[in-house]
């Protein structure tokens, strides 16, 4: 079901310039079996479609009469469904990317890719037409994931010259694979849309620049090791990546038991469970790689973890249980293109940079990573969005104790291990400690427990408010934070009635000054 904003002011508050519609498209897709009877059977999808106004309930349009131009067959694995916008604002579409399925064994190896717009008909195809061409100047990207298979495939939609029917050609830009007998997709997260960058740079205490890498095209793939691959780990150590086959021997220390022998070799790291993997969506590479020790063998047959993962500018915030250390860990990845000193930026100098961003040929981002411990379990995550992006930014969790704020400052990766610097402790850092503290004061939901796995954010006309949605479970819960308090608001204590006074005394003493001053000027006048 794809639909268009239908709020007064959509996800962007009072300043939002998105389309407005009440018009929903809804699909269906069948499965049916074909009889050839020189290849046999075969399974192909009908999807079916139907317009609705949301706003009535009426169906304005429907595919279920199995009409040609209100239905289509489709011969192939369907990648992934990608939602259009048109003009007018009522005009929803959806592409249907779909491989097509090869009935030769000779062409076993080789994949066709094709696609379908629906609504059918010239007036979608003309504006997803005109959608692909003012979309970029390299063209549109799409791409779809498959859990089941691992693989994750990108492609690239651009105007035709070949003069067919379609004019948008589909061309597979890349493909990465994640080996299913070793590690499983569990979920797959994205940047939000929309949000608002108040500053791509991050200012040091020395005035230094941090360069946030800002890359729309981001996406965080979670992966968990099978239970069969731990199981081979576990039988054959030395097959675990990072471990080498060979150890040096070393001297027994004193006070070593005599049963360890000089050349018994140390046991083998555990091997990693739990994969975060950031990965560019326009190419299908792996940007970066973080790996975490969450459970053992003997728990590898449990049921999936459940990472929560929420994404802010060039922040990636995810939280896991720690099966090992029967405790809930939050880890942090922060994305850097470089740095510009002090020295390099002024009024007759600065950098040379490229202005110009593209993924296939800039370098990989500089990943800070920190992991933290929580004294409550996590079920979901999200960050505060407000209007200008001014606001101190918060990371909203909820899980067994409630909905509660931890301020972004105490999850900064930069946070230093030693004793702080004069830069560091201008620029307001605070010493590493592995343990977030939990505070009560910053517990949204008071003494409830909810019940939700989902949270929503939404900025207000107000910069320092942020309106809070969570679901996903048996309760609701809406409210409304301060992520760097009221700055903008006048408190509750301010005497508003002595403000009226002073201003009708302001515009009383003006009306009778004036009075005086003209008629003065009147009387030199005449004199």
């Amino acid at each position: 079901v794809h639909g268009g904003t239908s709020s007064a002011s959509g996800v962007h508050g009072a300043f939002s310039s998105q389309k407005k519609s009440h018009v929903v498209l809804i699909l269906s897709f069948f499965d049916k079996l074909n009889n050839h009877s020189n290849i046999g059977n075969s399974i192909s999808t009908e999807v079916q479609w139907m317009l609705m106004d949301t706003n009535t309930g009426a169906i304005i349009s429907t595919g279920r009469e199995n009409k040609a131009s209100n239905s289509v067959t489709i011969t192939g694995d369907i990648l992934n469904v990608i939602p259009f916008q048109g003009e007018p604002a009522n005009l929803q579409m959806a592409m249907v990317l779909y491989e097509l399925k090869q009935n030769d064994e000779t062409q076993a190896s080789q994949h066709e890719y094709g696609y379908e717009i629906l609504p059918s008909g010239a007036q979608t195809n003309s504006e997803f037409q005109k959608i692909v061409q003012n979309s970029a100047l390299h063209g549109m990207f799409v791409h779809s994931v498959s859990e089941s298979t691992g693989d994750i495939k990108s492609f690239r939609l651009a105007g035709s010259s070949t003069g067919d029917n379609k004019l948008v050609e589909l061309e597979l830009m890349g493909q990465l694979t994640f080996p299913s007998n070793n590690e499983k997709i569990t979920s797959v997260h994205y940047p939000p849309r929309g949000e608002v960058i108040q500053s791509p740079t991050t200012i040091l205490g020395d005035d230094s620049l941090l360069l946030k890498y800002l890359n729309p095209h981001l996406a965080v793939v979670v992966t968990e090791a099978t239970p069969e691959h731990l199981a081979k780990l576990e039988n054959d150590p030395a097959s675990a990546p990072f471990v080498s086959s060979s150890q040096s021997k070393k001297r027994i220390p004193q006070g070593v038991s005599s049963s360890v022998t000089a050349d018994s070799p140390p046991p083998p790291p555990s091997p990693s469970t739990l994969f975060i993997n950031i990965i560019d969506t326009t190419t299908a590479k792996i940007l970066h790689r973080a790996s975490h020790i969450h459970k053992t063998t003997s728990l590898s047959s449990s049921t999936t973890t459940h990472v929560p993962v929420t994404i802010s500018e060039n922040w990636i915030v995810y939280s896991y249980f720690n099966h090992k250390s029967k405790r809930t860990d939050l880890g942090v990845l922060t994305l850097y293109e470089g740095m510009i000193d002090k020295q390099s930026l002024s009024l007759f100098k600065s950098p040379e940079q490229d202005l110009s961003f593209s993924t296939f040929s800039s370098p990989k981002p500089i990943v800070l990573q920190k992991v933290y411990t929580y004294g409550k379990a996590i079920k979901g995550l999200s960050v505060t969005r407000t209007a200008r992006g001014i606001s101190t930014k918060n990371v909203i969790t909820v899980g067994p104790g409630g909905v509660a704020t931890i301020d972004a400052r105490f999850l900064d990766p930069r946070r230093p291990s030693g004793e702080l610097k004069q830069s560091e402790k201008i620029e307001g850092l605070m010493k590493y400690h592995p343990i977030l503290p939990h505070f009560p004061q910053r517990v949204l939901s008071y003494w409830k427990d909810i019940d939700a796995v989902k949270i929503s954010t939404a900025s207000t006309n107000v910069e320092s408010q942020s309106l809070v949605l969570v679901y996903g479970g048996k309760d609701l819960f809406f409210t409304r934070v301060e992520p760097s308090k009221g700055f903008d608001l006048l408190p509750e204590s301010f005497n508003k009635s002595l403000l009226g006074l002073v201003v009708v005394g302001l515009l009383v003493g003006y009306g009778a000054l004036k009075k005086v001053c003209t008629d003065k000027l009147l009387k030199i006048g005449w004199a």
